[in-house]
């Protein structure tokens, strides 16, 4: 069993145990009932949630995985503007919050 990856980031080890499980490769976190207690401790780091795989043949395997979803391009959309109430609304939502206008295509 090797550790691959640590975060201060739950939801990010959560994606990457599922984008390793989806090759099949056996993995476990660790770590993550001890990190719910940051800001009750002074952070030094020592319990970071962790990845761990399971098996050491897959190794390599998983660092592949790793190393092409932290290379690959992250979007960030720019903001717009509601057309029917002119909210200016987050990139990633296809929807106005405020009155439920669907985003226009340009």
């Amino acid at each position: 069993m090797k550790q691959i990856y640590t975060s201060i980031k739950f939801a990010e080890i959560g994606l990457l145990k599922s984008l390793l499980e989806a090759e099949g490769i056996e993995c476990v976190t660790r770590n993550q009932e001890i990190a719910n207690t940051r800001g009750l401790v002074n952070h030094t780091g020592w319990y970071d949630p962790e990845l761990w795989v399971l098996q050491d043949e897959d190794f390599d395997k998983a660092n592949a995985i790793l190393a092409a979803w932290n290379s690959s391009e992250k979007v960030n959309l720019a903001p717009w503007i509601c057309p029917n109430c002119g909210e200016e609304v987050e990139g990633q939502y296809l929807r106005c919050w405020q009155c439920d206008t669907e985003k226009k295509e340009v």
